[in-house]
């Protein structure tokens, strides 16, 4: 909780205090995201911050304090998931839409680490920033920017709630009142609802924690392994984020 709390502060500090130097990070090649997020950079420049940016889609209006990392060539989504499958959830359970929101997000983490500027930012010796801000989607192997440079990392949310970020801020929601990411219940759930909702979030926690996270936790490895010096006990993205 004290890992959050400084986080946050830094984020009021950013938006408030003295120019800082910060990485912004938006890397889901969804330009609804991206149209988001940009107003958040937006007041950032706009307060006198330094900003270097990661992102799939070029600011419309350059700024002498931005700098871009635009990933090229673009993840291209819908080569891989057909737009009708991803918007309309058109898979045969819901458990399979879960998988969905895996499968995209380890493809996306991983098409941008091999980006060469990125791979650049990522063995630079001299770069330094005071802030990591990273858009909270499927992405975890990139909270390692954040023992990269060795500063607090903010993460924004794009996708509303989620079971898995309440728990990584230390709040419980009850199973029996909130209904999972993928389910179009409100929390006025019958039995049968919270019964079947349970039964979800269970399973996506057990398998977040001994499926998903894993797979996240080798690409950081793999990634940022020969550019981060790992002491005594090896960094794992993981125990940031883990609920089990």
């Amino acid at each position: 909780m004290q890992l959050q709390l400084r986080a946050l502060l830094w984020l009021c500090l950013a938006l408030g205090a003295s120019a800082s130097r910060i990485l912004f990070m938006g890397v889901f090649p969804c330009p609804s995201h991206w149209l988001w997020l940009e107003h958040f950079q937006r007041d950032l420049l706009r307060r006198g911050h330094e900003v270097t940016s990661v992102t799939n889609v070029p600011t419309k209006t350059p700024h002498a304090n931005l700098t871009e990392i635009i990933l090229n060539p673009a993840f291209d989504i819908p080569k891989h998931f057909p737009k009708n499958i991803i918007f309309d959830m058109h898979y045969s359970s819901d458990f399979q839409n879960l998988h969905l929101f895996w499968n995209i997000g380890l493809m996306t983490t991983e098409h941008a680490l091999q980006d060469v500027q990125l791979r650049q930012l990522i063995n630079s010796q001299n770069e330094h920033f005071d802030l990591v801000i990273i858009e909270q989607f499927f992405h975890e192997a990139l909270l390692m920017f954040g023992h990269k440079f060795n500063c607090p990392i903010v993460t924004i949310g794009t996708l509303g709630y989620a079971d898995n970020m309440d728990h990584a801020m230390g709040i419980v929601t009850p199973w029996s009142v909130i209904p999972h990411l993928v389910l179009p219940h409100t929390d006025q759930m019958s039995f049968a609802q919270r019964a079947y909702n349970s039964y979800l979030s269970l399973y996506d926690a057990i398998m977040r924690r001994w499926y998903y996270l894993p797979k996240m936790q080798a690409l950081a490895v793999k990634y940022f392994g020969e550019s981060i010096k790992v002491h005594s006990v090896e960094y794992k993205i993981n125990l940031c984020i883990s609920y089990l």
